[in-house]
């Protein structure tokens, strides 16, 4: 589970980054999780990365699991 706890900053987003599993980049001011756009509320990686694979679906942020 990983979030940026409210603090969208360069630092905090080199910090995560430097987990296994996690990929954050950012364009026009929005972050990126691993591919997908992202909040920074938390989420699991592994169900997280499960966007790839069901593409039509959206993840639930408040409750952590695909929709």
């Amino acid at each position: 589970m990983i979030s940026s706890a409210g603090w969208n900053t360069v630092t905090t987003k080199e910090r995560l980054n430097g987990l296994e599993g996690v990929n954050i980049h950012q364009k026009d001011f929005t972050w990126y999780l691993n591919g997908h756009e992202w909040n920074g509320a938390w989420v699991s990686i592994g169900t997280w990365n499960l966007l790839d694979k069901f593409p039509n679906k959206t993840y639930n942020y408040s409750m952590h699991y695909l929709d």
